[in-house]
């Protein structure tokens, strides 16, 4: 989906907001039950993942707000159109801990993988 004023979810609102949460969902235990079809018995899947403090615009999501200034900028001088600005997204959604671990809270585990940390 385009995201109105940016090119990254986590500046997302609303109904795009939501559907960037849906999709990212269902990508994530996707990812959990083909990587669990891979392992062998007595297998461990080691996930490190960089993610942000929806509190703060420092780090990331900081530097995120610097390159959409930056391409406001190429918009007003010329460089790109408005419209290719508009179409501009960035394909990664920053999950946070509870997004993480959403799909072992029912039973506790996910398509024969549990949570050890």
């Amino acid at each position: 989906m385009l995201i109105p004023g940016h090119f990254h979810s986590s500046r997302s609102t609303g109904a795009v907001r939501a559907e960037f949460k849906r999709q990212a969902a269902r990508d994530w235990e996707t990812f959990l039950a083909l990587r669990a079809s891979e392992l062998r018995p007595s297998g461990r899947l080691v996930v490190v993942l960089p993610t942000h403090d929806v509190r703060s615009s420092k780090g990331f999501i900081g530097l995120l707000d610097q390159a959409n200034a930056v391409l406001a900028e190429m918009v007003a001088e010329g460089a790109i159109s408005i419209q290719e600005r508009e179409r501009m997204i960035l394909g990664s959604y920053s999950r946070q801990k509870s997004d993480l671990l959403a799909p072992f809270a029912e039973v506790g585990h996910f398509r024969g993988l549990t949570v050890e940390a």
